[in-house]
């Protein structure tokens, strides 16, 4: 994931350069509306030019099966 996010830049400012950043609490999110939700820490990659969210997954997707 880090070799690609390298390879990419910011649709706002064009920045190259992105920081790790993680949600204050962990989100509750399903991957099917009629399921429970489940618990999951979001992961966010923000741009340090402009504070752009560019990308956001979940660290362990295994935790919503």
């Amino acid at each position: 994931l880090e070799a690609a996010m390298k390879s990419i830049f910011c649709p706002y400012c064009g920045g190259k350069d992105f920081v790790e950043a993680y949600a204050a609490s962990i989100a509750s999110i399903s991957k099917n509306p009629s399921l429970s939700p489940k618990k999951a820490i979001i992961i966010y990659k923000v741009c340090t030019s402009c504070g752009t969210i560019a990308h956001l997954y979940v660290r362990n997707p295994k935790d919503l099966l």
